[in-house]
């Protein structure tokens, strides 16, 4: 195959690579989340009318259903988990963090700052110059307007997206338990 006809890779390079792949992991694990539930759902002959509708009422149902078999906060970390799989696939990287807040998770230590540069001028003297006085992001100052590659960044180095698989799969674990409820 020559090097014309070669496929288009997913990675081009680019350094932010390593946080894509994170975030692809929890949106990933989201995404199964939500099929799982959907499954439970499809499977229970009392909910199965729900398993297609909206994923909050597929929620709905299951919680209700399944009330007697679920151990003291439960309910509450399903729903906080679809929210957070919400947030996470409509990249509102800002209010992921809130989400994980709900399910038990401190929040990450604030790494990424914010610096506005000239373009025409000395891009690495610039740097130098505005790393000891620019600020850290955060989530009341600086909206996801404008700054989605900021919140990335600070949500895969700060460890966001490794929380959110470890939500995702403690959510996960709960729906394979209510799977086996006769």
């Amino acid at each position: 195959m020559d090097a014309q006809d070669k496929e288009p890779q997913p990675h081009d390079g680019d350094p932010s690579d390593i946080w894509v792949g994170m975030f692809r992991l929890a949106a990933g694990y989201g995404a199964e989340y939500e099929l799982r539930l959907r499954l439970l759902a499809d499977k229970t002959p009392a909910i199965a009318h729900t398993s297609m509708g909206e994923a909050v009422e597929t929620e709905d149902a299951i919680i209700a259903h399944f009330a007697s078999h679920l151990q003291p906060g439960e309910a509450d970390a399903m729903r906080a988990t679809r929210q957070l799989r919400n947030k996470l696939l409509h990249i509102d990287l800002i209010k992921v963090g809130s989400k994980l807040g709900q399910l038990g998770h401190a929040p990450g230590e604030p790494i990424v700052r914010k610096v506005k540069l000239d373009p025409t001028g000395d891009l690495v003297a610039q740097l130098f110059a505005a790393a000891e006085n620019a600020k850290y992001l955060a989530p009341d100052t600086d909206p996801i307007q404008g700054n989605i590659f900021g919140w990335f960044l600070q949500c895969g180095a700060d460890g966001t997206f490794e929380r959110a698989v470890q939500s995702f799969r403690a959510a996960i674990v709960i729906v394979n338990r209510l799977r086996d409820v006769p």
